[in-house]
């Protein structure tokens, strides 16, 4: 007879409109420990609850037990948003990577037990948590920033002038950090902005309306670079567009995981690699966008089979083989 948790919560009775599922854990407590695989029955009356649904509540709940009587330890994986928006919960479900925030349980079919494991192409931490760090480490490879030759005279010219440069990114639960295209932010430096406020202040004298506003702000500056002709047009409309489809990558790994191609400490990087490079071709100056472009070829192009495999899984659904044509032609075009 299957165990069920022992938990307060009401549970289903099996009625139409509930879900019953039988969770089959490939689990490891460490990397040098023996894997093993343990089942649990999960059963709900939430038509919208998702497999980290499942996951948050068998650990909350403390004394759940598997379907031999066994207690069920704490299950270890990676989440934060669970809106599909950091990519940190990825796993494999049924053999297939996906985001466990993206899998809803009554999609998944309950005749047989559900399969889930940890990514395979990247190192075991313990459970479903895996070590993601390679996808870092491959954008550093790829120069995924702005300005690396000027970056010396930029910093002492910032202490000098006051001027301020902000770089976006975001890094995730995942420990993988999405880097984005640098948007410098001017802002003129102290001594010049005090005596732009003092001459604002002595003609707005007398004014009820000006007296306290200043707009002196000093000369304005683009935020970002205009974009030099390198394969992305300055006046091409879809360049935006195609930045845009880029900058959603989740640095999730469930591309990599996918991909025939992609392994581990390879020199070819995979889409986790080649889209959010796509960003920075269209914005970089000549200097900065040449190496991108080597770093694009060695890296992505002349790794990849075409396969898309990538774009198959990809749970932020980005247009993957559309942004492979326009990296192949911005970076291969003459003239």
């Amino acid at each position: 007879m299957l165990s069920l948790r022992k938990s307060g919560r009401k549970k289903s009775s099996g009625a139409p409109g509930t879900i019953k599922l039988r969770l089959e854990l490939h689990r490891q407590k460490g990397p040098e420990e023996r894997p093993y695989v343990q089942t649990v029955v999960y059963e709900t009356d939430d038509m919208g609850a998702t497999l980290a649904t499942a996951l948050t509540e068998i650990n909350e709940t403390g004394d759940y037990q598997d379907t031999e009587g066994n207690p069920v330890a704490e299950i270890l994986w990676e989440h934060s948003c669970l809106q599909k928006k950091c990519g940190a919960c990825a796993m494999l479900i049924n053999g297939r990577p996906m985001l466990a925030c993206g899998c809803f349980l009554r999609e998944l079919p309950s005749r047989k037990p559900v399969r889930i494991e940890p990514l395979r192409k990247f190192p075991l931490i313990a459970d479903f948590r895996v070590d993601r760090s390679i996808l870092l480490e491959n954008l550093k490879q790829f120069g995924m920033w702005s300005g690396s030759a000027e970056a010396g005279r930029q910093t002492a010219d910032r202490k000098e002038t006051g001027i301020s440069a902000m770089t976006v990114s975001t890094v995730n639960s995942g420990g993988t950090a999405d880097t984005g295209t640098e948007i410098t932010a001017v802002r003129a430096d102290a001594g010049a902005a005090e005596e732009g406020a003092s001459e604002a202040a002595a003609e707005n004298e007398g004014n009820p309306k000006t007296a306290a506003v200043n707009t002196d702000i000093g000369p304005e500056r683009p935020l970002i670079r205009e974009t030099q002709e390198n394969g992305f047009s300055a006046n091409d409309p879809t360049a935006s567009e195609d930045a845009y489809e880029a900058s959603r990558c989740l640095q999730c790994g469930c591309c990599l995981e996918a991909c025939p191609n992609f392994c581990p400490q390879d020199e070819f990087f995979g889409a986790a690699g080649f889209v959010p490079a796509l960003r920075l071709i269209s914005s970089l100056e000549d200097e900065d966008a040449e190496r991108v472009k080597k770093a694009y070829i060695g890296h992505s192009y002349a790794g990849c089979g075409k396969s898309l495999s990538c774009a198959a899984v990809c749970p932020a659904g980005i247009d993957i083989e559309h942004l492979l044509v326009r990296g192949n032609a911005a970076v291969f075009r003459k003239g």
